[in-house]
């Protein structure tokens, strides 16, 4: 079977590529990334990009984590971003920039005025965590009695949209990592550096390492390496 799957990569491979000689200066980029990302960060980059190359078409695939990898390798994408999971020896890697989690709360929360929070000050049984991967991340960094009195199974989530509307409807307190600080402070709430120990993720740029590179492609990847660096990397 994975005899099987490779001849049948590798012929989607030659039909892509000559699609691409034959479209050669149509200018198309195809970008999956997480959901998360998708919805803060990518908008803005992709008409940033528009601006600069109006005549390249951007299309964006959201997807989950697990996804990317498999979208760039079965060439659905052109190019994949995401954490620092994704492992295949079909990508080439190339980092773009750490996100680090933060504590959001709502503005009359008792933390809301606090710099910077450790994990010992977050208070217990009220912690809303959006499920793995992220939860596992942070679960593996920390120590046991901290897991134990932080997480509860009943305050498990799927998206980061669900858990900053239960902030904000005042039923508790969750995390979500720095590049989402734009939209918790457009929900009205506050996001708060936590150390001891610092935890987050490396972001990558994930290409197919038998793929060639159009102009689109390249042009699309130098910009995110440039405009990545302006993203808030660390709240």
């Amino acid at each position: 079977m994975p005899h099987a799957n490779k001849v049948l990569n590798d012929m989607q491979l030659m039909r892509h590529e000559v699609n691409y000689l034959q479209d050669f200066h149509q200018g198309k980029v195809r970008i999956a990334a997480p959901q998360q990302l998708s919805a803060f960060s990518i908008p803005r980059l992709i008409r940033l990009f528009k601006e600069a190359y109006p005549d390249i078409q951007v299309t964006l695939i959201d997807c989950s984590i697990e996804e990317v990898a498999s979208h760039v390798q079965m060439l659905d994408a052109d190019i994949g971003l995401g954490p620092d999971l994704l492992h295949s020896n079909d990508l080439i890697q190339t980092k773009l920039f750490r996100s680090s989690f933060g504590l959001v709360v709502r503005a009359d929360h008792p933390l809301a005025d606090s710099k910077v929070l450790t994990w010992q000050d977050l208070s217990e049984g009220d912690l809303i965590t959006v499920q793995a991967p992220f939860a596992d991340h942070i679960r593996e960094k920390l120590t046991l009695d901290i897991c134990t009195r932080l997480f509860r199974s009943d305050y498990q989530v799927n998206f980061l949209s669900t858990a900053l509307g239960m902030v904000k409807e005042g039923l508790g307190i969750t995390m979500a990592l720095g590049y989402a600080k734009s939209w918790v402070d457009e929900q009205g709430l506050v996001m708060i550096p936590i150390h001891g120990p610092q935890i987050g993720y490396e972001f990558l740029l994930y290409k197919h390492r038998q793929r060639s590179q159009t102009p689109a492609m390249k042009s699309f990847e130098n910009f995110l390496v440039k405009e990545s660096k302006n993203w808030l990397l660390h709240i």
